[in-house]
C-alpha cells in the first residue's frame, strides 16, 4: 500500500519525537460518511507509530482502528 499525506500540524520534541497529526472528511464505498483521524510519531532512533481512527460521521462513535509501527526509510518516507 502507499499514500501520501501532507500534515500541517505537528510538535517537536527535543531529542525525543516529531509528532504529526490529521484529520479529514471521507466516504466509504457504501456511501457512509466517516471522519477520518490519523497520527504518526517518529522517536529520534527513527521508530515511527501510526494511528489511525475513522469515526462514522453521524454518531462519532469509532468505527475501525488500525495501528502500524515500522522504521523510517523502512516503510515510512518523510519528505520535507
Amino acid at each position: 500500500m502507499v499514500g501520501i499525506q501532507h500534515f500541517e500540524n505537528f510538535m517537536v520534541r527535543p531529542g525525543e519525537s516529531i509528532a504529526f497529526a490529521t484529520t479529514h472528511f471521507t466516504v466509504k464505498p457504501d456511501d457512509t460518511a466517516v471522519n477520518e483521524f490519523l497520527s504518526l510519531k517518529v522517536s529520534a532512533d527513527g521508530k515511527v507509530e501510526i494511528r489511525n481512527r475513522f469515526l462514522d460521521a453521524s454518531t462519532n462513535k469509532v468505527y475501525r482502528k488500525a495501528e502500524f509501527d515500522c522504521d523510517l526509510s523502512k516503510g515510512v518516507v518523510i519528505h520535507w
